[in-house]
């Protein structure tokens, strides 16, 4: 079963350690702070401003995002558990490092 989001919402699958290429991602206290990562499995079409215009969502499928946990709601797809959340509460996305050559 595939979910599709409307608006501005993004669906998230939580994931434990982000890593860019063979490096994992630190962030102290993570806990504490409330935050989670997740990679999006969904994004919607946007946001519909003043006048009708859309403004096109930051994420794409598949980018690993830092976001607020206590945001969104918890979708059950049989074994996949997924999060709906609005793209304002994405904190970060993972950017991989491009390699230099030298």
């Amino acid at each position: 079963m595939k979910i599709e989001v409307m608006q501005d919402r993004i669906a998230v699958r939580r994931i434990d350690d982000p890593t860019v290429g063979d490096s994992p991602v630190f962030v102290p206290d993570l806990k504490s702070l409330k935050f989670g990562w997740g990679e999006v499995t969904a994004v919607g079409p946007g946001k519909m401003l003043d006048g009708g215009a859309v403004k096109v969502p930051q994420v794409k499928v598949g980018d690993r995002v830092l976001f607020i946990l206590n945001a969104g709601t918890r979708v059950d797809l049989g074994k996949e558990k997924l999060l709906v959340i609005f793209e304002e509460h994405i904190i970060a996305r993972l950017v991989p490092e491009k390699l230099r050559v030298m």
